[in-house]
């Protein structure tokens, strides 16, 4: 992985040395005053630099959980695309994860430090990296749950193996993650110097900073976890059992039993969702016995009613999932690989801590976006639709931490005098805030997307112009 990773930034350097047709060069260039100089990059090199740099933040630097024993290269590939889908869509969702992974590995390495357990341990149990056989045939993935108690149980051996043989099956050497980190950082000091010597940036390069902005977060909460691990470990059923003393170091990071605050926030948005959604769809049950025997009106029909109507609510099962749901802290019996966003359950505290550190983070990605606010545009509408975008994206994150707030508070609230006068239309108001936001945030992050590609049909001498690097050595 770190030769082909050399080799993919490496090449960035080597792209002057191709220089675009006139043909596209015309179309990427739409201003008379630019040309191809020494001291000039192209648009190929801003384009190709900012890829390489979203594509590590995007793919590479995103863990994902181990695939079930037999999945198909189609299916780890399509579980990848969904994550990069969701670290260019909504980032914060990724780190948001990643966080609730780092609590769940620290204290699993607490709770089993005399059993010399380190936080790698923590990830590789979360990933789904201890599968249970039973006469050699696999049953189901090892939760931290599970582990526990057959090993109280006397019905397994505790697993031995060592942070370094977890780190060998890892496809992330200490060589790549330096490629990783040296190239976002590389990156962001080239667009800070940019700014420094009053050169322009693209729109492009403002959101790859954003990006590499969230991916030195990613790289400091999953720096333990191991990279594209494809095989679990195996933990045998004994069939005798074994009577022994227990001694598990029990602290905060134990496993509390009590209802996530992520479910019920889930709950509350789901809920939210079927209010609204619901009349749409009985106000259309009549028009469908209409048109069922139709089949263009039926195309329409699914297209603007129950297309948009599903789409809300995977997306809103989705966030669910990210932020703490059943099926992302448990593993159901006979289950052979974990969900996509699992992650040990963690106590409201921690979850709290979790949500309110995403949001800041989420709240300064936008910020990176606001930057743009006075850059030149191709038009008026893309500037005006530029800063509305970048507002949303700044905005719609708090909206995370005042829901989590109402849905803590909002029994005592009602135990109050004028409680229900005060809980429902507060609970309501921001409950569909949450609901009508997340479409919008959706939109904002493909505008801002889509924007900054097409940009670059307008780019700016300013912009054009090279970094004078020799401007910082000292002269006589």
């Amino acid at each position: 992985m770190s030769l082909a990773l050399a080799v993919l930034l490496l090449s960035q350097g080597s792209t002057q040395a191709a220089p675009l047709s006139h043909l596209l060069r015309d179309s990427l260039l739409s201003r008379s005053d630019q040309c191809i100089c020494p001291d000039q990059r192209t648009v190929w090199d801003i384009l190709w630099n900012c890829l390489v740099t979203i594509f590590v933040c995007s793919w590479i630097s995103v863990h994902p959980n181990l695939p079930a024993p037999g999945d198909s290269w189609g299916k780890v590939a399509l579980r990848r695309l969904e994550l990069m889908f969701w670290a260019l869509i909504s980032p914060e969702m990724i780190i948001l994860w990643a966080m609730r992974q780092w609590f769940g590995a620290r204290n699993l390495a607490r709770l089993y430090r005399g059993k010399g357990w380190t936080k790698t341990h923590g990830y590789f149990i979360q990933m789904g990296g201890f599968m249970l056989y039973h006469r050699g045939q696999p049953q189901e993935i090892l939760s931290p749950e599970k582990l526990k108690e057959l090993y109280q149980d006397g019905k397994i051996e505790f697993p031995t193996i060592t942070e370094t043989e977890i780190q060998d099956r890892s496809k992330a050497d200490p060589i790549a993650k330096a490629l990783v980190l040296g190239q976002t950082t590389w990156f962001i000091a080239q667009c800070i110097t940019r700014r420094i010597q009053g050169l322009a940036l693209t729109e492009l390069e403002l959101v790859t900073v954003a990006f590499a902005f969230l991916n030195g977060f990613m790289y400091f909460l999953w720096w333990n976890k191991p990279l594209d691990v494809r095989s679990s470990v195996p933990v045998y059923l004994l069939d005798i059992r074994k009577t022994r003393s227990i001694e598990i170091n029990f602290d905060n990071g134990t496993i509390l039993e009590e209802r996530s605050l992520g479910h019920r926030l889930k709950n509350l948005l789901l809920d939210m969702l079927h209010v609204i959604v619901s009349p749409l769809r009985q106000g259309a049950s009549w028009i469908w016995k209409l048109i069922e025997n139709k089949g263009v009106l039926w195309v329409f029909y699914a297209i603007l009613v129950r297309g948009p109507s599903h789409g809300f609510v995977l997306m809103y099962t989705r966030l669910g999932d990210v932020i703490e749901t059943s099926s992302t802290t448990t593993i159901q019996k006979g289950q052979m690989r974990v969900d996509t966003f699992y992650a040990a359950y963690t106590v409201n505290l921690e979850l709290q801590q979790c949500m309110a550190v995403t949001s800041s983070i989420a709240v300064a990605f936008g910020a990176i976006h606001c930057v743009g606010w006075y850059f030149s545009f191709a038009s008026r509408a893309e500037l005006l639709l530029w800063r509305i975008s970048s507002a949303v994206i700044t905005v719609v994150p708090f909206s995370m931490v005042i829901g989590s707030v109402f849905v803590i508070l909002k029994e005592n609230i009602r135990a109050g005098p004028y409680g229900e006068m005060i809980a429902i239309p507060l609970t309501t108001a921001v409950s569909v805030f949450m609901v009508l936001a997340l479409p919008v945030y959706i939109i904002s992050r493909l505008f801002l997307l889509v924007e900054a590609f097409i940009g670059l049909r307008f780019v700016s001498a300013k912009a054009l112009a090279n970094i004078d690097w020799w401007s910082f050595v000292p002269h006589s």
